[in-house]
């Protein structure tokens, strides 16, 4: 672990540890355009709220500004959250551009994440199929499972973002639905297409 992800690691937790439980209802309150139900019933501390936003590439060691805009909008009064915050960007220099509750920067293409929710929670093992289909390579896939041993749904959700970090504004839902078809999923897609997830 580098310093940068050490430092930013201890920035959370000092955070963490200051946060009251009605503070983090409140957190939890304003990501709900970001966090699926699903998801959010399973946050009970910061850390686990921290880690779904990390998940959503919505918090990073390199980025702070989803983090300092929940802190600034969702937390007044709490000066002594946003110093420890301040002070990690003076230490390790970040993107701290401030980020909107609802989406990804302009250049990231749709949002998926609650597509990919849903096809982490339905896919299970045939995860390694529809990789194939989203064109990531044989490696690529051993290195997923390599990386995350005995947790079939972070696999699953690791493809995703990988398919999406790499195809960028081409990644789209879709995309997505298209191969799930073509991996006979026609149940998965079909729920995706009508929105019923």
């Amino acid at each position: 672990m580098g310093d940068r992800s050490l430092n930013f690691r201890k920035m959370l937790m000092g955070i963490s540890q200051q946060i009251s439980e009605r503070e983090l209802n409140a957190l939890k309150y304003m990501c709900l355009d970001v966090i699926p139900r699903g998801r959010m019933e399973e946050i009970t501390d910061a850390y686990e709220l921290w880690k779904a936003l990390e998940e959503r590439e919505k918090l990073d060691s390199e980025n702070t500004g989803f983090l300092r805009t929940l802190l600034t909008t969702g937390m007044e009064g709490r000066t002594d959250l946003i110093n420890k915050l301040d002070t990690y960007e003076k230490q390790t220099p970040v993107n701290h551009m401030s980020q909107n509750l609802t989406g990804d920067g302009e250049d990231d293409g749709e949002d998926l994440y609650r597509e990919f929710d849903y096809v982490v929670e339905n896919v299970g093992r045939a995860w390694r199929q529809l990789a194939r289909k989203l064109r990531l390579t044989e490696t690529d896939i051993d290195c997923i499972t390599e990386d995350n041993v005995r947790n079939l749904r972070e696999q699953n959700r690791q493809a995703l973002r990988l398919w999406k970090k790499r195809e960028k504004a081409a990644a789209t839902k879709s995309r997505l639905i298209q191969a799930l078809r073509a991996c006979q999923m026609n149940e998965i897609a079909y729920y995706l297409e009508i929105n019923k997830y």
